[in-house]
C-alpha cells in the first residue's frame, strides 16, 4: 500500500477528457481480399509467414460460440493438413477473434519451405476442401467438439499464465 501511494504521488494522473479519448475505427472489408506482403529486414531470415483474416460480421447473441466451435474444428484439420501432411512449417493455427464488436477468423502459417503467396494458395485450397468436410460432419462428431468446448469454458484460469492472458486481452 505504501509503495502504491508513492507511485501515485510520483506519477499523478487523471482520466482523459471525453474529447481526447482515441477513437477506434473498424472497417467493413469488401468481399474478396487484399494481400499485403512485407519483407523481413534480415535477408538471411529463412522463415516467411501468412496471416489471413476473414471478417465474419458483428458480434451478435451467441454467434461467438458458433465461431469458436468452427475455429476449433478448422484448427485441428488445418494443422493436420498443412503442418503434418504437407509439412509447411511449425506454426499452423486458426482461431477466432473479436475487435470492437466484429468477429473474425485468423489463420497463421509460418514456413521456411514455402513463400507467403504459396502458403496463401495452400490455405485457400484447404478451405475450399474443408467446406465439404463440414457438410459431412456427423452429429456425433459435432457433439464431441461441443463437449470439448463446454469443458474449456468451465476450465477457466487453472494456471496463472492463463488468467494473465485472459485479463491482459481485456485491458489491451
Amino acid at each position: 500500500a505504501e509503495m502504491v501511494r508513492g507511485v501515485r504521488a510520483a506519477l499523478p494522473a487523471a482520466p482523459l477528457a471525453a474529447e481526447r479519448l482515441p477513437i477506434r475505427r473498424l472497417r467493413r472489408l469488401p468481399p474478396g481480399g487484399a494481400t499485403r506482403q512485407f519483407l523481413a529486414g534480415n535477408p538471411e531470415e529463412p522463415n516467411g509467414a501468412l496471416e489471413m483474416y476473414l471478417q465474419v460480421g458483428p458480434d451478435e447473441g451467441d454467434d461467438w460460440l458458433h465461431l469458436l466451435l468452427l475455429s476449433q474444428m478448422i484448427d485441428k484439420a488445418v494443422y493436420a493438413e498443412l503442418r503434418t501432411k504437407q509439412q509447411l512449417g511449425y506454426i499452423v493455427q486458426c482461431g477466432s477473434t473479436e475487435a470492437d464488436g466484429v468477429r473474425g477468423l485468423v489463420f497463421i502459417v509460418q514456413s521456411s519451405v514455402q513463400p507467403p503467396p504459396e502458403l496463401e494458395a495452400r490455405l485457400e485450397a484447404f478451405l475450399r476442401l474443408f467446406r465439404g468436410t463440414l457438410l459431412l460432419t456427423s452429429d456425433e462428431e459435432l457433439d464431441t467438439y461441443r463437449e470439448s468446448l463446454a469443458a474449456q469454458m468451465q476450465d477457466v484460469d487453472q494456471r496463472a499464465d492463463g488468467q494473465a492472458s485472459r485479463l491482459w486481452a481485456e485491458v489491451a
